[in-house]
C-alpha cells in the first residue's frame, strides 16, 4: 500500500484536484465501499488500490464535484482509485457501484484514455450497458452524445 504522503502527492500533481486529500481513517461505511472497490479491482485484474478522499474547498459545488477519480503517479503506472467521502453519503448504493465501475473503467482503459472510446467501451461492459457520469446514468448513445464521442462505423 502507498504512504499517505505519496497518495496526497497524486492530487497535488493534478490541475483540478489540488484541494483534495486522502482520508486517513475511513469510518465503517466508507471502508465498506473501499472493500467493494478493491474486490472489483482484483476481479478485473487490477491491484487493489482504493482510498477515500475529501476536499477542503469551501465552495460546496467544487468540493462535491467528483464521485471518484482514478490517478496515476508520475513514476508508477499502477492506477489508484479514490472515492469522495461526501458523495458516498449522497448516492444510493446501486449508484455507488456505478461510480466504482466508472473509475475501474479508467484504470483499465489507461491514463491517456480520458472519457474516449476505450473508456466508453470498458465502462459499458462493467456497468452492463449503463454508465454513471456526472451523477447521471447513461446508455451508450446518451453517453456518446454527452461526451461528443461518435460511434465507431
Amino acid at each position: 500500500m502507498y504512504s499517505l504522503e505519496t497518495l496526497n502527492a497524486l492530487f497535488e500533481n493534478t490541475e483540478t484536484l489540488t484541494d483534495y486529500s486522502v482520508v486517513e481513517h475511513p469510518d465503517e461505511f466508507e471502508q465498506k465501499w473501499v472493500n467493494f472497490a478493491r474486490a472489483e479491482m482484483v476481479k478485473h485484474g487490477l491491484e487493489p488500490h482504493c482510498y477515500i478522499c475529501n476536499s477542503n474547498h469551501t465552495d460546496k459545488e467544487k468540493r462535491d464535484r467528483i464521485g471518484g477519480c482514478c490517478l496515476w503517479g508520475a513514476d508508477d503506472p499502477t492506477p489508484v482509485i479514490f472515492l469522495n467521502w461526501m458523495n458516498l453519503r449522497i448516492f444510493e448504493p446501486s449508484e455507488l457501484e456505478y461510480i466504482v465501475w466508472h473509475e475501474i473503467a479508467h484504470a483499465i482503459a489507461g491514463d491517456d484514455a480520458g472519457h474516449g472510446e476505450q473508456w466508453i467501451q470498458t465502462a459499458l461492459k462493467l456497468g452492463d450497458g449503463i454508465v454513471l457520469h456526472a451523477g447521471r446514468p447513461y446508455t451508450e448513445n446518451g453517453l456518446r452524445e454527452l461526451l461528443g464521442v461518435p460511434a465507431n462505423a
